[in-house]
């Protein structure tokens, strides 16, 4: 038995309703337990078989770790699939669940990016084939930053991964003290890695589905820029370049990131945080 939990925002409803079509069609999708985690105060949509769980924000900033947290809380199953709403898995990815032991990290090795809506049949056509991508399907940019022990593929805490919900808390989760966007992920596979978890990337394709930016290009920047420089310093690594960059084109400096929370940093930068 599993629980699947998606995270969903109210901006992203056309993605979510095909997400729940997709795993609609998989065969044992009636035995799971389903949960939609919203990010904020209401959530639109009500699909039948869905537990609703609102996550409000603090101070209007997402935090991916309260939203996780949530979802390993509301868990009644040991496996625990975390699925951000606007990606497909192949469906394959559900039948090596298992595999998944109490040590054990699952995830898809491959992300490719819609480049414009589609209906579900173009994904399932892909998804199916496997086969290398035409130009509607491109190599998704949102791969880690080379840096220490940090894979060369898709993060595996980004987009479905799946793990025991008890060994979860036993290497810490995600943490709380990323919020926005960037890097909460990264600090959770460093977190789940020197605990000696066992990670299987599968060579499966995962989708994410298009959508629009819904931050300015310049606040995603600044908040990537923000809780990088607070990742490479909480695990006593040099600042990799490409945090350098996004505080230089911000004009501040890695020394004003240490001295003040997200909020003042964003604030001084200008950055629209909602």
């Amino acid at each position: 038995m599993i629980t699947v939990a998606i995270i969903h925002s109210n901006t992203r409803i056309q993605q979510i309703t095909q997400m729940i079509d997709y795993l609609s069609l998989h065969p044992k999708y009636a035995s799971w337990q389903k949960i939609i985690l919203n990010d904020g105060p209401v959530c639109l949509i009500q699909p039948d078989g869905y537990e609703i769980i609102n996550v409000p924000r603090t101070n209007h900033l997402y935090c991916r770790a309260n939203v996780w947290n949530a979802a390993v809380t509301a868990s009644n199953h040991d496996t625990l699939v975390m699925m951000d709403g606007d990606r497909l898995p192949h469906f394959e990815y559900f039948n090596y669940l298992q595999y998944l032991d109490y040590n054990t990290i699952i995830y898809c090795q491959q992300l490719w990016q819609a480049s414009d809506v589609a209906k579900l049949h173009t994904h399932l056509e892909f998804l199916k084939s496997k086969r290398n991508p035409d130009s509607f399907y491109v190599a998704d940019e949102r791969h880690t930053i080379q840096n220490g022990n940090v894979p060369p593929t898709k993060n595996p805490m980004s987009g479905c991964v799946a793990f025991n919900k008890h060994r979860y808390k036993e290497w810490g989760g995600m943490s709380e003290r990323f919020k926005g966007w960037g890097f909460n992920d990264v600090d959770c596979y460093y977190r789940a890695f020197v605990n000696d978890c066992k990670f299987i990337n599968l060579p499966l394709p995962e989708v994410h589905l298009y959508h629009k930016r819904e931050l300015s290009y310049k606040a995603f920047m600044g908040m990537n820029a923000y809780n990088g420089v607070m990742f490479y310093d909480s695990w006593n690594l040099p600042i990799h370049a490409t945090v350098h960059k996004w505080l230089k084109d911000l004009h501040l400096s890695v020394k004003t990131a240490r001295s003040m929370d997200l909020i003042g940093f964003c604030n001084l930068s200008s950055l629209q945080l909602n």
